[in-house]
C-alpha cells in the first residue's frame, strides 16, 4: 500500500525540513546582529558609540559687590584681595603683606593687611596681633586697652579687635577696629581702620568699617 503524503513523510524529508528552517534562522540572526552589534558582557553593543569626553569646569573668581557712591574699589593683586576706600584717599604706605591709605589730611586711615605669621585662624591672627600690639618697642604703641571679640559675617566667623592707645611720646588718644577675617590657604586678612578717638570720629569709624568690610572680598586669584 502506498503511503499517505499527509502523514509526515519519509524521516529523509523530516531532516531536510529541519535544516531549511536552522538555516533560515542564522540568516536572520545574522541579519540583527549586523544591525545591532555584537552584545557585550555588560550589555552594551559593540555599535554604540563612545560617551563624549568631559572637562572639569572652572572654579569661578569671587564676585565683586558694588560700590557705593563716593568710594572706589582698590585690587590688590599681592594681597589676594579686593576692598574698597573712600574717592580722595590717597596710599601711603605698601608692601608684600599690606595696603595702607589715609583721608586727605591724615585724620582716617583704612588698611587691609594679609599675614601668615600668627596662624590660619582668626582667632589665632588675632592673639598673635595683639601680643606685637603689647610689644611696646616694637609696635610704638602705649596705654593699650583692648576688647577682643567673636562676630559672625556671611555665616562665618571673624574676630574684631577694639584698640584703644596713643603713640609713644605723643597723648593724642588713637581708636582702632580691625576685623580679621579667615581665607583660603592658612591666609587671614586683616582690615583695620584707624581714627582719633572720642565724639564724632567714633561715628565716622563705626560708618567706614562697614562699609569697607562689605567691599572686601578676599582670595581674589
Amino acid at each position: 500500500m502506498a503511503e499517505d503524503p499527509d502523514q509526515g513523510g519519509t524521516p529523509a524529508r523530516r531532516l531536510g525540513e529541519i535544516a531549511a528552517l536552522v538555516s533560515a534562522l542564522a540568516a536572520v540572526a545574522g541579519i540583527l546582529l549586523a544591525v545591532f552589534g555584537v552584545p557585550s558582557l555588560h550589555g552594551s553593543t559593540a555599535a554604540r558609540p563612545a560617551p563624549p569626553a568631559t572637562t572639569a569646569a572652572a572654579v569661578p573668581s569671587p564676585s565683586l559687590p558694588a560700590v557705593p557712591r563716593g568710594w572706589r574699589r582698590v585690587k590688590e593683586p599681592e594681597l589676594t584681595a579686593a576692598f574698597a576706600v573712600p574717592d580722595g584717599w590717597t596710599r601711603t604706605r605698601k608692601n608684600a603683606i599690606q595696603s595702607v591709605w589715609a583721608s586727605p589730611g591724615g585724620t582716617y586711615e583704612i588698611a587691609l593687611k594679609r599675614d601668615t605669621s600668627y596662624g590660619p585662624t582668626a582667632r589665632a591672627a588675632a592673639a598673635g596681633q595683639l601680643a606685637w600690639y603689647r610689644d611696646e618697642a616694637a609696635s610704638s604703641m602705649a596705654g593699650l586697652r583692648a576688647t577682643t571679640r567673636a562676630v559672625r559675617q556671611g555665616g562665618e566667623e571673624e574676630v574684631r579687635l577694639e584698640l584703644g592707645y596713643h603713640w609713644r611720646g605723643q597723648s593724642a588718644t588713637r581708636s582702632r577696629v580691625e576685623v580679621f577675617v579667615a581665607g583660603a590657604a592658612g591666609r587671614v586678612y586683616q582690615l583695620l581702620v584707624d581714627t582719633p578717638a572720642g565724639g564724632e570720629h567714633l561715628v565716622r569709624q563705626r560708618e567706614l568699617l562697614e562699609t569697607a568690610r562689605a567691599s572686601l572680598v578676599p582670595d581674589t586669584e
